[in-house]
Parts: structure tokens; C-alpha cells; sequence
């Protein structure tokens, strides 16, 4: 072998490992990089509207944590709205976890992926398996927000493909609010009255108890207690609410005027009261400007594939209020109420409208209050039926009274001409809404976070025909056939 080739081998070898061990150090390189860019970064929202960045009220509640706050995204296959509610949701997921460091733990649960967790979670925490719910965990309390809570979606578009297009995501005032919840640890507490035939909220069991019902109102942080006024002389101090379900005899005067007095103390009523019913409590409905009427709310309907017509006695509401904020996010849905009277919304001292009291929701024009129960079928009488549309449900809002920078609301009065919707029969999505968004809506937090709702911002890019045929052979033709091209000139220049 020559001296050449035999002083070439050292020289080989040597390239050989100097080229390892550059492509080792270069890979160590790449790996610290990575570890440090994950492990230490900087977040910062380049949105115009500056979407994801948290507001200072919120960024000052994830400081102050004493101790971790766990969110569990909980996901079920049955999505309404899944990917565009949801990228609003891990965005803003991740700016909390951003903003609360190690205060905020995160963990995802597919029901799909992942059955066996999603099964020990709904177990542990008694909630429903097909729900799509954002879970919060702090020490032993916990609280839930459906996704539907997160955003208001307004009808599908052109540039939405006929998808729901979200017109406001208000993820933020409900993830703080709830932590703020959370963290203060004492909840709120409202009473169902018992004693006259009511709804009753640990009846999970039977068809016509109120136990669903109740299940949903502890899950936003309020607990649910009984109470007879016929052993209790007066409502507890402790109430924030007190639920009238039903009552199918009347109350005694002292269990009326014992109302009366709660309420005169800036007290919180919601009475779902059903026709032919005497509740002892339509005067203390007058003195706040309402008038439960003596009716049944009916309506005449064409029977399907027929030209008999019947009376039906469920009523469709189709109409809630857009500016109460009890109701406002649930325009565009129906709700299904049988065996239903009206309310009429009186007018104020002076004969003009009440400014005080305002509906939540009303019936089609096609209804009307019938007043003759023994008379099968019902006839329309405007002499002495009332025509629709009808309100269903109202309510009296005595405002909030401020005082040091601290929000103290005033005396509320809700009524509904019906408590079957409530019930484990009949109760559903949208009666869930209807009945817990009044509620919280009444036990408003003394101190005002005041986070508002985020629109964002929608792009389209509008093209001609022509530039669209344009984009079309680009991507379909020329693009590829220049690449193609480029490819055979330099199989053919390396072949020479």
C-alpha cells in the first residue's frame, strides 16, 4: 500500500469524528434551545383588538393566589360550536396560566380519547358524561361553565359558511368571577319554600320533583337549603333567595307577611306560580307592579298532515328580553312551558309605564289567556280573554344601592306563570338557562369585577372571478408543473 494512501486514513478518520461530533454538539444546541424556549418565553397578544390580554383585575386575582386553581377542560363528542368556541377557550387558557404560573394547572379530558378519566371525573365531580364543560377546582370546592356560557353566537353568514359566527366571547368575566368565587369559599345560599305542595329540590327521583333543578343551582357555587315558614318565623338571615315552586295551596298570613318583610329587606323571590292556583301572594305581586292573572295561556295549532285544528296548552316562548341581563343570552332560543298563566306588568303611581318592572319573556301573538277552564274546547273571547302576545314572566328590580365602592343589590321579584318547566320531567337546556342565569342575575356579587365581553374581529378577502380562476391555476397547475420542471432539469444535468 503507499505511503499516500496509508497517511490519507488518519486524515479521514479524523473528519469523520470532528463531523460527529459537530452534528452532536449542534443537536445538544438545538435541544437546550428548545428547553429554554419552552421553559422561559414571553407571551405577548398582537391581536388589534388585543383579544387574548388579560385585564388588570384579573391579572391582580391570579397574583394574589394563595393556592393552585386546577381548570379542566372537559370535553364531550356531542360539540355545539366545538372549534371555533373552543380555540377562544385554549387561548385563553393559556394567558391564565401564563399570568398565574404555577397557580394555575391545566388538564384536558376528552370523553373520546381518554374514557376511563372522563368517567372517574363525572363520578368524582356529578356531572353529566355528554357535557362540555370548563371544571374549576380550588382546595375541596369546584365549580362548572358550559361552553355555551363563554360565547353569544349570532345567525350564519356569508363569510361564515353557514356557520354561527361568534359575536361576543365574555370567557374572561366568567373564568375571574369564578375564581374570585372559588377562592372567597363561602357560598351563596337560597331556600325553597316547602309546606304547600312545592317543588321539592332533593326529589331527584320521582318525575315531578325539582332535584335536577337543584343539582345545576349548587354547581354555581350556591348551596340549596329547605324551609317551612311554619316552623321557621321568619326567612334566615343567611338567605340570598328564597324559590316559591309551585305552591299548590295558599300561604298563611304570617308565612305571606313573613315574605313581605324578607322582601322589604332587599330580599331576592322568584315564585313560579301554575293557573287555577292561590298562592296567598298576589297582593304582595301588586304592591311590586305585577298581576298574576287568572288565566291559562293556550293557542290553536294545526294537527300534522290533517286539516283539524286543536287547542294545545304548552306554550312556545319565543320572545326573551334582550336588554335583561338575565335573559339577553338566550334571544333566539324556545322554551316549552305547559300549563301556563300570564302576568301583566301594571303601570307605575302616576299611570305611566313602570320603569321598575320589565318582562322576560313572552309568548307568540298566536296565544291568548283563556279564563273559562270548564269550556272544552276553549274559544277566544275579547271581552274577556286577553290576546297575545302575553308576558309569562316578569320580574321587579328595585336596583342596586352603591356605597364605598361596594355594589349592594335591591329587592327582586321574579315571577313565572308556571313551575312544571322546572321539573326532572320536563326540565332542559334552555330552562337550566333561563331559571340559573335569573338567579345569578339576583345574587350578584357585592363587589363588581366589571370585565366586559370581547367581540372578535372577522377578515374576508373578496376576489373576482377572474382572480380567483388566477389563484386556481397557480395552485393547481403552475406551481406544481415549475416545480415538476425544475426537478426533471436537474435529474437530467446530474445524468450528463
Amino acid at each position: 500500500m503507499k505511503e499516500s494512501e496509508l497517511s490519507a486514513r488518519p486524515a479521514r478518520f479524523q473528519a469523520n469524528v470532528n463531523n460527529w461530533v459537530k452534528m452532536v454538539l449542534s443537536l445538544a444546541i438545538l435541544i437546550m434551545v428548545n428547553y429554554l424556549g419552552y421553559k422561559y418565553y414571553y407571551r405577548a397578544d398582537v391581536t388589534q383588538n388585543r383579544f387574548y390580554e388579560l385585564s388588570d383585575k384579573t391579572v391582580q386575582v391570579l397574583r394574589n393566589l394563595k393556592e393552585p386553581v386546577k381548570i379542566t377542560l372537559y370535553f364531550a363528542p356531542n360539540d355545539v360550536n366545538p372549534s371555533k368556541l373552543r380555540n377562544e377557550i385554549e387561548g385563553l387558557i393559556k394567558e391564565y396560566q401564563y399570568k398565574g404560573g404555577d397557580k394555575i394547572v391545566i388538564e384536558r379530558v376528552d370523553l373520546t380519547l381518554d374514557p376511563l378519566r372522563a368517567e372517574e371525573l363525572s363520578k368524582r365531580l356529578k356531572f353529566g358524561a355528554a357535557e362540555n364543560l370548563v371544571i374549576f377546582e380550588y382546595r375541596d370546592r369546584n365549580r362548572f361553565l358550559r361552553e355555551d356560557q363563554l360565547g353569544e353566537f349570532e345567525p350564519q353568514g356569508m363569510m361564515s359558511r353557514g356557520q354561527p359566527v361568534l359575536k361576543q366571547f365574555n370567557g374572561e368575566a366568567q373564568f375571574t368571577s369564578t375564581i374570585v368565587a372559588l377562592v372567597e369559599g363561602k357560598p351563596s345560599k337560597v331556600y325553597f319554600l316547602q309546606g304547600h305542595g312545592e317543588r321539592d329540590p332533593e326529589d331527584i327521583s320521582s318525575l315531578l320533583g325539582a332535584g335536577k333543578l337543584s343539582t345545576y343551582i349548587k354547581r354555581e357555587n350556591v348551596e340549596v337549603a329547605r324551609l317551612n315558614l311554619g316552623e321557621a318565623v321568619d326567612v334566615p338571615d343567611d338567605a340570598q333567595a328564597v324559590i316559591i315552586a309551585g305552591p299548590r295551596v295558599p300561604l298563611s298570613i304570617p308565612e305571606t307577611q313573613a315574605i313581605a318583610t324578607y322582601l322589604d329587606k332587599k330580599g331576592k323571590v322568584i315564585l313560579l306560580q301554575d293557573p287555577q292556583v292561590t298562592s296567598g301572594l298576589e297582593a304582595l305581586a301588586q304592591k311590586y307592579g305585577m298581576r298574576i292573572e287568572n288565566n291559562v295561556v293556550v293557542a290553536r295549532a294545526r294537527l300534522l298532515d290533517s286539516k283539524t285544528e286543536a287547542v294545545i296548552s304548552t306554550v312556545t316562548g319565543t320572545n326573551f328580553n334582550a336588554n335583561q341581563p338575565a335573559t339577553k343570552s338566550l334571544v333566539g332560543y324556545n322554551i316549552d312551558i305547559s300549563n301556563c298563566r300570564s302576568v301583566t306588568i301594571l303601570p307605575d303611581a302616576g299611570g305611566g309605564q313602570n320603569s321598575k318592572v320589565t318582562y322576560l319573556l313572552k309568548t307568540p301573538p298566536g296565544y291568548w289567556g283563556e279564563t273559562e277552564f270548564a269550556v272544552n274546547p276553549p274559544v277566544f273571547d275579547p271581552t274577556k280573554d286577553a290576546a297575545g302576545p302575553l308576558v309569562v314572566s316578569a320580574v321587579y328590580d328595585g336596583g342596586d344601592i352603591s356605597a364605598d365602592g361596594v355594589s349592594v343589590p335591591g329587592t327582586k321579584l321574579m315571577i313565572v306563570g308556571a313551575s312544571g318547566f322546572v321539573t326532572n320531567r320536563n326540565l332542559d337546556s334552555v330552562g337550566v338557562d333561563f331559571f340559573t342565569n335569573s338567579l345569578n342575575w339576583m345574587l350578584k356579587k357585592d363587589v363588581v369585577i366589571g370585565i366586559g365581553p370581547k367581540s372578535p374581529l372577522e377578515y374576508g378577502l373578496k376576489v373576482s372571478p377572474l382572480q380567483s380562476r388566477t389563484i386556481t391555476w397557480l395552485v393547481w397547475m403552475v406551481l406544481p408543473g415549475a416545480a415538476l420542471t425544475a426537478g426533471i432539469m436537474v435529474w437530467y444535468s446530474r445524468r450528463k
